[in-house]
Parts: C-alpha cells; structure tokens; sequence
C-alpha cells in the first residue's frame, strides 16, 4: 500500500459538553483483549456550542515499538522501528539498552517482531506521528522470550462518547458505550469534515460528514 496521511476536522454542534473517544478496536486479528489490546488513540473534549473544533490525523507508516506503561497509561516507547508488510524485526537488550534489529524480509502480508531480550516484555503497534514520535495503538503484553508478535493492522477508526478514558491508555475490555462511529481510513479522502452532534429527538450523539453549503 502506498504511503498516505489523512487529517479529521471535527466540529460541534452541541447542547451540552461531550467528550469523542478515539480507538482502533475493530481489528480482523483473532485475540483482541486476551492476545493484544487497543488503546485509546485519541480524545477531543468539545464544549457546548458550536464554535469548537478537534483534529485527528494518522499516517500508515507502521512501527513497532516498546512502549513504556505506567498505571495503564503509555507514556513513551523506548525505542521503535518503521516496519513494512512482509517484514520482520527482532526486538534485544544489550548492555541495558533495548532496540529494535533493522527489518528484514519476512512473512507477506503481515509484520512480525520476535522478542530476544531474554525477559518477557511488551511489544506495540502504532504508526509514526511525525519523524520522532510514534503512536501505539496496539499492545502485546508480556511477550514470552523467543516468542514472535504477528500483526494484520486495519486502519479502522472507531469514535465513542465517554469520559471515563485517557489519551493513550491500554483497553483490558471494549468501551460498553457502544461506537457512534467506524470508518476505514484508507478510504477517506486526504482531509475530511465531520460535524459531532446530539439528536434533539433521540439524544443519540452523531458524527456525520459536514456537508458544506
């Protein structure tokens, strides 16, 4: 798949605060929250009104990476790696410094990282915010030693309303508020407009594409 970036422009139009929950949950993998686990990618407080605005950008390309968790919470990778389809990496420490071997060619159609730290350890998915900052939005906890990570990763976006998560916290269950909103975003266009909204009759929020007039 060629490279691509895609930015969401959310806007509010709403009666009441509501917070927008972001996670890539909706994987074709087999195991998700006993295998691996999803974290929330993104959240976007918005203010009653309609003068409020949100972005929410990704790029594919994908790393892995070693993500440093503390109270549930990422709050850094230690070290990553750019990784394509069909490639794999091995994940080491030496002399206390942990780091990803250069990808190699591998199993098509997936990515793989195989654990040679000697320890278990965990081992994410994400992709690269920008030239030093990558983003894990799928984690494998405690990874045996010599033990692979195989991953599939689906760029597919789901948005809930809820307050009780934080940015970049690892899912151990799926958010009980139900999606408002799922889409694939390789097949969005490069930048898109969305309104987030509240149905006066059902009090069902919404997250619809804005239809300029």
């Amino acid at each position: 798949m060629s490279a691509f970036t895609r930015t969401l422009v959310i806007y509010n139009k709403l009666e009441a605060p509501a917070t927008l929950v972001f996670s890539f949950d909706d994987q074709l993998m087999q195991g998700i929250y006993s295998d691996y686990f999803p974290t929330v990618f993104r959240v976007i407080p918005f203010p009653a009104g309609d003068q409020h605005s949100g972005e929410v950008s990704y790029k594919n390309q994908l790393v892995f990476t070693s993500p440093q968790i503390e109270n549930g919470v990422i709050v850094r990778a230690a070290t990553y790696e750019p990784i394509g389809l069909g490639e794999r990496t091995v994940l080491k420490l030496q002399d206390g410094i942990i780091d990803f071997t250069t990808p190699e060619s591998g199993t098509a159609g997936v990515i793989q990282a195989l654990n040679q730290t000697n320890q278990r350890t965990d081992i994410g998915v994400g992709f690269l915010k920008d030239a030093r900052r990558p983003s894990t939005v799928l984690v494998w906890r405690q990874v045996s030693n010599n033990a692979n990570v195989t991953a599939e990763f689906t760029p597919k976006l789901s948005a809930y309303v809820t307050t009780d998560y934080q940015e970049n916290e690892v899912l151990r269950g799926a958010i009980q508020t139900g999606a408002i909103w799922q889409e694939n975003l390789a097949k969005l266009p490069l930048v898109s407009s969305w309104i987030f909204k509240e149905d006066a009759a059902t009090g069902e929020y919404k997250l619809e594409p804005l239809t300029m007039i």
